[in-house]
């Protein structure tokens, strides 16, 4: 399964109850842990689960200084982990066409965290790595025509 949930504090999609309109980032994280225990109970043992989760900076809330990233991927991750979820992968997804930033004080954000969590030890996973074709070479180090090493293409 793959999810995106939305930002927190970031849009109002008018739709009654919905995730994202909190009023701190933990209320924030607490729903999204609700939604993904209900997702636990129903994925298939070898099942995965992949969120992609932004971060934003403070805008001076009670939580976390003014101007500070807030680490709601981070918190995320922990809150998943700490409600037995396994995390396999932490990966950086960098946007090379983000947004530039208008704020001089620090670098431009143009990346996401992408997570890779499963509920059990055993899942559905396929190697994102091809099979290695191999070659015989000559060992020229030794410039010896009856010793070859593997060389991998």
């Amino acid at each position: 399964m793959y999810n995106f949930p939305p930002y927190w504090n970031l849009r109002d999609y008018e739709v009654e109850g919905q995730i994202g309109l909190e009023e701190t980032v933990k209320e924030y994280l607490n729903n999204l842990i609700k939604i993904f225990d209900e997702v636990k109970r129903v994925l298939k043992e070898e099942g995965s689960l992949w969120i992609n989760i932004g971060d934003k900076y403070s805008n001076n809330n009670k939580e976390v200084l003014k101007g500070s990233l807030i680490g709601i991927p981070d918190r995320f991750k922990i809150n998943m982990i700490d409600n037995k979820w396994i995390c396999r992968n932490e990966i950086i997804w960098h946007k090379p066409n983000a947004m530039p930033s208008s704020v001089k004080t620090r670098f431009n954000n143009d990346y996401e965290k992408l997570f890779f969590f499963t509920k059990s030890k055993n899942y559905y996973f396929k190697t994102q790595y091809e099979n290695a074709k191999t070659k015989y070479i000559k060992n020229i180090k030794n410039n010896d025509e009856n010793k070859f090493s593997k060389e991998y293409i």
